[in-house]
């Protein structure tokens, strides 16, 4: 479970900023809240909604925490010494494009609270860092710095090889990904927390890997494939189901149109004997025949509307991270989407009869109807605003002062009340 994530010196984030999932002393609304998570003492919050204006950092913010996640993962099986970090600082100071950026996140695996952080530039890791919290004092795993003589420090309860990883580690690469590679097993643990927790879900999913997560489990799983049926059903969609089918690749259309010279190179890598396949699907509506009887009706994905579309290819995500209970990060999670069907997606998160094992979303929204005391409590909410130096500020309602429980969230901040609008100038053609 995610617990904080902190940004500094990265893209539009200046100085160094955090978002909290703990949950406030805030007494509304308990069914937001995962109480005495993973049987410690912290209580997360379920969802959390970034607001802010066009190009204020929101989609930056997850950014970062998708940078870290990738980073982690890939940095020693990808590159070679002197390749460069892909790693973004604040350009609008030009003191700060020598400076590294930073990132650190705090979580909870099997119940104990970890941090794990680092500092990069397109060169190196000048820092790097792993602490527990088996009980209330940090536990230091390991501490790197950028230091010839003693770059690393490994405390007591670091279990496994170090000086040899360490030697092995470049300057340009994480010491956890390395030592993860190497089956360490406490790195190991680690990294499969970002592997597995983390889910990143794209403004438009038709066009990305999540169409294909839905249909390729649907296909092998018939109790999955049923729960999307469900899915589509109470969203409204005038779907009675859909099918998947199996169809030999060299019949797809793709194949079809792909050029001779590209097709024999792909043949070359092709296994002799073996017959890849592709996955197609259809949708089944109800129509009626021209006796006036009901029919079912084929439709492509691409006859239906760009919204279908969308809450199709989420659809596998959405329910494999509440089912699971892992953390889905989501920008622009109203694209496309109906007010009233955002809102019944976040629901689910909140309803302790669907969300069992303490699943959370983080998403960016420009969606102002959403801000209604009956979905969200003060300290889910969260604003990105820029400052007089073009940098990102982050804030939540829950710090803002003199808020009224009563108060109309959204009318609050269409008004102005809690910053992170635009300010529009007056326009003459």
């Amino acid at each position: 479970m995610l617990i904080e994530f902190s940004v500094g010196n990265y893209l539009s984030f200046k100085d160094k900023v955090t978002l909290s999932m703990v949950a406030s002393s805030d007494k509304s609304m308990p069914e937001n809240v995962i109480e005495s998570a993973q049987g410690t003492k912290l209580n997360l919050l379920k969802t959390t909604a970034l607001y802010g204006p066009n190009a204020s950092g929101k989609s930056n913010f997850l950014k970062a925490l998708n940078f870290m996640r990738w980073f982690i993962i890939r940095s020693s099986r990808e590159g070679q010494i002197g390749d460069e970090i892909e790693v973004t600082p604040f350009k609008l100071d030009l003191s700060y494009l020598n400076k590294p950026s930073e990132f650190e996140i705090t979580f909870l695996k099997d119940g104990v609270r970890y941090s794990y952080g680092f500092k990069v530039d397109r060169k190196r890791v000048y820092e790097e860092w792993l602490y527990s919290y088996p009980l209330k004092k940090p536990r230091v795993l390991f501490d790197r710095k950028f230091d010839e003589k003693n770059p690393f420090y490994f405390g007591p309860n670091w279990e496994g090889e170090s000086e040899t990883l360490s030697t092995k580690t470049r300057d340009n690469a994480l010491f956890l990904s390395v030592a993860a590679q190497w089956n360490n097993k406490l790195a190991q643990t680690i990294l499969r927390w970002f592997f597995d927790q983390l889910n990143n879900l794209y403004p438009l999913p038709t066009i990305s890997s999540e169409q294909f997560f839905t249909i390729t489990r649907a296909h092998k799983d018939p109790e999955l494939k049923q729960k999307i049926n469900k899915f589509l059903k109470v969203s409204d969609l005038g779907i009675k189901y859909f099918e998947t089918k199996e169809i030999p690749f060299f019949e797809t259309k793709e194949w079809l149109e792909t050029p001779e010279e590209v097709k024999n190179r792909i043949l070359k890598g092709i296994p002799e004997g073996e017959k890849p396949g592709s996955i197609d699907f259809d949708f089944i509506h109800k129509g009626l025949d021209t006796k006036r009887e009901e029919v079912e009706v084929i439709f492509k994905v691409t006859e239906e509307s760009d919204g279908t579309q969308k809450i199709f290819s989420l659809a596998g995500p959405w329910i494999f991270v509440l089912e699971k209970g892992l953390t889905l990060i989501a920008d622009e999670l109203d694209v496309r989407l109906h007010p009233q069907l955002t809102t019944w997606l976040i629901s689910m998160f909140h309803d302790k009869n669907i969300n069992k094992k303490g699943a959370q979303l983080i998403f960016a929204t420009h969606d102002s109807g959403l801000l209604d005391q009956k979905l969200f409590r003060r300290d889910q909410i969260w604003f990105t605003e820029k400052n007089p130096e073009g940098a990102t500020d982050l804030y939540s309602l829950w710090e803002i002062k003199n808020i009224r429980k009563d108060e109309n969230f959204r009318k609050g901040y269409i008004s102005g009340r809690y910053g992170a609008i635009p300010f529009l100038g007056d326009f003459e053609l």
